[in-house]
């Protein structure tokens, strides 16, 4: 993530999907960077042939959620909490 905003701040055009973070810099300039900071391990890029980079993304649902809390009581009928609206 560091290094992704190093790129985005020190290269002009920076592509879209660096910004949105659904891309990473090029494999190249990563390995350069490393190799600068000491790093002896390489960064690759792994595409997921399984799912085109173009695909639309899908919003999950949104799911209505409870939460109930009170102070310790061995009583936990739901009519013995307080419920806000």
């Amino acid at each position: 993530m560091v290094l992704r905003n190093e790129y985005i701040l020190s290269c002009n055009p920076v592509d879209p999907g660096i910004l949105a973070g659904t891309k990473m810099p090029s494999d190249i300039w990563m390995n350069e960077r490393l190799q600068a900071m000491g790093e002896k391990w390489k960064f690759r890029t792994v595409q997921n042939e399984s799912v085109p980079a173009s695909a639309p993304q899908s919003i999950p649902a949104q799911k209505e959620v409870s939460v109930g809390f009170s102070f310790y009581t061995d009583d936990m009928r739901p009519d013995n909490f307080i419920k806000e609206d």
